[in-house]
């Protein structure tokens, strides 16, 4: 039961349908009989955007109105507007669910929008939302939208609810740009190892010195198209002892996407 959405409706059975759809549920909202209500007609029409289906016409004003013309946006491919409408609807509603804030994530990164999930995420964090979705959110948009101090300060109040590596890798790359690079140090050996399997024992010197002896070897095999599994990881490091943080970044979220 969503607490947020009782606050909103007397309707059980408007609770139910909101309930399914965080569930992923939708064949069962769209088999709901209540023909007059129109909040629950709106979180029909959101199942039948899940499924594929046509949005059967309803000029509702209700609780959902907004969310079904943001997700229609999104079906569509309108990822500009979608992400300002799903904006609005996180930063201005007190209830949402996974598959919402996920839309939303989507949307910042096709759009570049890194600055509304920081701030989106910081008004979910000061209401007291904090799941790991949220904090790890508000650590990527803080670290795509250039707020350094920001990642570090957050990552070292809740980053031991972090697990994705992408974020991760990102708050390393903040440490960088602080010129904390022991910090950084540390928490690229531990992700790399957890990828290779190989234990590592924290020298940033002599793995400077060690990469820089083999990137352009590793580049030219990634030119020809040789590159087996491990030598991905070897050019990660590579690139990330260089300074090539973005390249490194790339090569690392590839391996995860395909693991």
């Amino acid at each position: 039961m969503s607490p947020a959405v009782k606050k909103k409706s007397n309707s059980d059975l408007i609770i139910l349908a909101w309930d399914l759809y965080g569930e992923g549920r939708y064949q069962d909202i769209i088999e709901l009989e209540d023909s007059e209500n129109t909040d629950v007609q709106d979180l029909q029409n959101l199942a039948r955007l899940e499924l594929g289906r046509p949005m059967q016409k309803n000029a509702s004003a209700g609780l959902f109105a907004d969310l079904v013309g943001a997700m229609s946006r999104y079906h569509g491919g309108q990822y500009e507007k979608a992400v300002m409408e799903l904006s609005n609807w996180l930063l201005h509603r007190g209830y949402y669910c996974e598959l919402v804030l996920d839309r939303f994530y989507y949307c910042c990164d096709r759009c570049q929008r890194f600055d509304l999930l920081y701030t989106v995420c910081s008004k979910l964090i000061k209401g007291g939302h904090r799941q790991p979705e949220i904090l790890g959110g508000y650590l990527l948009g803080a670290h795509e939208s250039g707020r350094h101090d920001q990642v570090i300060q957050g990552f070292e109040s809740f980053g031991k609810a972090i697990k994705r590596s992408y974020v991760l890798h990102r708050v390393a790359l903040s440490y960088i740009h602080l010129n904390r690079n022991q910090e950084a140090e540390s928490m690229l050996l531990s992700l790399y190892q957890a990828l290779s399997g190989k234990p590592y024992k924290s020298n940033f010197a002599d793995y400077k010195k060690r990469y820089a002896s083999i990137l352009k070897d590793l580049l030219q095999k990634e030119k020809e198209g040789k590159l087996q599994r491990n030598d991905r990881l070897e050019l990660g490091m590579a690139h990330l002892f260089a300074g090539q943080y973005g390249q490194a970044l790339q090569i690392f979220q590839s391996i995860q996407k395909a693991a």
